[in-house]
């Protein structure tokens, strides 16, 4: 069986996945904030503003700093 599935963090935990994304001259990011039954406790996702020269690793940087700069979670 092959794919990607999500584990949930240890009992008391919560666990904050994130992603961005890079195509062409859009970014975007986004994330969910689940506790250790799997229920979804925070959810965001944004355009981000970007420069000419963009790698896609970048806007999974530049998701962190929004997150943490606008207080999601």
């Amino acid at each position: 069986m092959g794919g990607t599935f999500w584990c949930p963090p240890r009992y008391g935990w919560v666990k904050f996945n994130v992603s961005g994304v890079a195509n062409e001259d859009k970014v975007g990011c986004g994330g969910v904030l689940r506790d250790s039954d799997g229920v979804a406790r925070a959810l965001f996702s944004s355009p981000v503003a970007t420069k000419d020269s963009i790698k896609p690793s970048w806007s999974d940087h530049h998701c962190f700093g929004y997150v943490f700069s606008n207080g999601v979670g």
